[in-house]
């Protein structure tokens, strides 16, 4: 558990390098770019709940909000072995490759505002 951290790419690299999983119990986020610049594009396995944003995409393991059966989700992967954290990082690192990148949220937001404008 790292809780709030003063980030510079060492620290991130470092976080990273020591960690399997991040773990987002947000109730609200329309856009956590946590799970993404952070998780995703680090090789960490997001866990989530459904109101973090993302919860529909096969890259994300979804918790419930409740505490007792989110900790048995978590636990069961902390408890897997490494070859298989080691699979699901590579395949989200590329679905973020594809899916998740700047370029393609800047046209997704010109294509919504430029009928407005």
């Amino acid at each position: 558990v790292e809780g709030w951290v003063d980030f510079s790419r060492e620290k991130v690299a470092d976080i990273c390098y020591r960690n399997d999983l991040f773990v987002n119990v947000s109730i609200s986020d329309a856009n956590p770019t946590t799970l993404l610049e952070f998780a995703l594009a680090s090789g960490i396995v997001p866990l989530c709940t459904e109101t973090s944003g993302y919860w529909r995409d096969d890259c994300f393991i979804t918790i419930p909000h409740d505490a007792a059966e989110a900790a048995d989700i978590i636990q069961d992967w902390l408890n897997k072995p490494s070859e298989d954290l080691q699979a699901r990082s590579r395949a989200n690192r590329a679905v973020c490759e594809q899916k998740y990148t700047w370029d393609r949220f800047c046209r997704t937001v010109w294509a919504g505002l430029e009928p407005l404008l």
